[in-house]
């Protein structure tokens, strides 16, 4: 599930170099068969009356509507608990890694180097 979906990150400044909000678009390549498309996913605990909810498939990934929402949160290796979503001052697209952690969605980057 996880290499189908890719973050770009937009990182600037303002006249005064003090960082700005950055730019955060999420990409899911993935269709109606992917897992990322079938509710509930299994993703960690997910809220059901059953122990064997009912699994149907969407148009939209689960993880879409977090990251439009700005419920996400950056949790590499050079994380920055004072900028937003834990995003240090970068500009880079890659594929990442998403999961819930019970309160929002988190991610890092498969390939932490960039290469």
């Amino acid at each position: 599930m996880n290499a189908i979906h890719t973050v770009k990150v937009v990182s600037t400044e303002d006249d005064e170099g003090n960082p700005l909000e950055p730019d955060v678009t999420f990409i899911c390549h993935g269709d109606r068969a992917s897992e990322c498309h079938v509710y509930p996913n299994g993703v960690d605990e997910w809220d059901a009356e059953s122990d064997d909810p009912p699994r149907v498939e969407h148009d939209e990934c689960w993880a879409s509507d977090w990251f439009e929402n700005g419920a996400h949160l950056y949790e590499g290796a050079d994380s920055d608990p004072t900028g937003d979503y834990g995003l240090p001052l970068i500009t880079r697209t890659g594929s990442v890694e998403i999961s819930y952690d019970g309160d929002r969605l988190v991610w890092n980057w498969i390939d932490p180097t960039g290469a």
